[in-house]
């Protein structure tokens, strides 16, 4: 949760409360401009003479009675990251998470631009230095790249660790993950990608599966100075071959290749990956993270990983949130060692989907209350396309949900 510093006149400043409290925020009132200069805070929210007082490190929405076009100007003027005109509380929210989310996204980015292929992979096993080596020569070039292996091995944080490296570092880098939308979707999606990402970088995760008509898309960019890194874990060879993918994409895309090893083969990185993920989530929450013992580390090995790095991440994250203590043991681990009870396997393997299909069940219910049922404006206060909400809410039988009076 933010910290969320709030400066307006008294009435205002009440709705806004009022608004933002469900969603867990602690939320700081400021009742002079000059409570506004400064404190460790995540967002503030005020006029224009607040915002002026307001230090840079936070996220900044302006608070403006203008018509839209003037406020949006005077907001850009003032680097805001957005404005509100009014306290309707389903605005509010939707503008701070979305202020708050690409406040937080900046500095990831800012974070990444200081880093090294030395920060950004982990180990000290001959292949990790190899692909430390790929990434600085790639960046150096900083030419089309095309990342092949598995789909879990990091292959966004390779490609921002080349975006970090280049001469364009200073220009957005922008992502699609292509394997993630339905096609039709991802053919949409593409355009405004590639306009995002002029000037910088974009990264067309599992390249593989754009359509033909997307392919044609990428071409075309290309040809207008677009820089790209492509990840793929298919034989681009074998769908050129099935009429699948353009050859002459496939061609270009090609004329750099860096091979990611899986985590199996560099199972002595191994330590190091999991300090590094310890390291980001002692970051990330402010507290501590347990210790790992020599039997979680050998168990970890033992694994075959065919989720690759990703998986590791997903398995450490689980085990520090079940810890029993302030040493993970393999008896942690979500393969570890475990009584001789079969009937607990199948659970075991739908835990994690299950969780995920109940916190997306519970957004979806959030997002259709705050807009009363009006499933476009759920669907915008998601960020996510009508059709895909629409498919979920069948899934999850939420028709007709929220019934009126509740």
């Amino acid at each position: 949760m933010a910290t969320i510093l709030i400066g307006a006149d008294p009435e205002r400043r009440a709705a806004l409360v009022r608004a933002l409290r469900p969603e867990g925020h602690t939320l700081v009132e400021a009742e002079s401009s000059g409570d506004l200069a400064g404190g460790e805070v995540d967002l503030v929210i005020a006029p224009a003479e607040g915002l002026a007082q307001a230090g840079r490190d936070a996220a900044r929405i302006l608070l403006s009675d203008l018509p839209a076009a003037e406020a949006a100007h005077v907001a850009e003027a003032l680097r805001a990251d957005d404005w509100l005109g009014s306290a309707d509380a389903t605005r509010v929210v939707f503008v701070t998470r979305r202020a708050l989310a690409a406040h937080a996204l900046a500095r990831e980015a800012a974070r990444l631009r200081e880093l090294t292929a030395v920060d950004l992979v982990a180990g000290g096993s001959p292949l990790a230095a190899e692909l430390r080596r790929a990434i600085q020569r790639a960046a150096a070039s900083d030419g089309l790249v095309l990342l092949s292996g598995p789909a879990g091995a990091e292959p966004d944080r390779i490609a921002r660790a080349i975006h970090a490296g280049a001469a364009r570092r200073g220009g957005p880098f922008v992502s699609l993950a292509c394997g993630a939308l339905p096609a039709a979707i991802a053919e949409a999606e593409l355009g405004t990608r590639i306009a995002l990402a002029a000037g910088g970088t974009l990264f067309l995760e599992e390249v593989g599966a754009l359509t033909l008509v997307a392919q044609a898309q990428v071409l075309h960019a290309l040809d207008g100075g677009l820089h790209v890194i492509a990840s793929t874990s298919r034989d681009l060879a074998a769908l050129v071959a099935q009429d699948r993918f353009r050859p002459e994409l496939a061609a270009r895309l090609g004329e750099r290749t860096i091979v990611v090893p899986p985590l199996r083969a560099r199972l002595e990185d191994l330590p190091a990956l999991v300090e590094r993920h310890l390291a980001t989530h002692r970051r990330g929450t402010g507290g501590e993270t347990p210790a790992v013992s020599e039997d979680a580390l050998a168990r970890l090995a033992a694994h075959d990983w065919p989720g690759d790095v990703r998986e590791l991440e997903t398995v450490l994250e689980r085990a520090i949130a079940l810890a029993r203590g302030p040493v993970l043991t393999a008896a942690d681990l979500p393969f570890g060692e475990r009584p001789a009870d079969e009937t607990e396997l199948p659970a075991e393997r739908s835990f994690f989907k299950t969780s995920v299909a109940a916190f997306e069940r519970d957004l979806i219910m959030t997002a259709l209350r705050d807009a009363g049922g009006n499933r476009s404006r759920a669907a915008e206060l998601l960020g996510i396309y009508r059709r895909l909400l629409y498919a979920k809410i069948k899934e999850y039988g939420l028709e007709g949900y929220p019934r009126k009076g509740r």
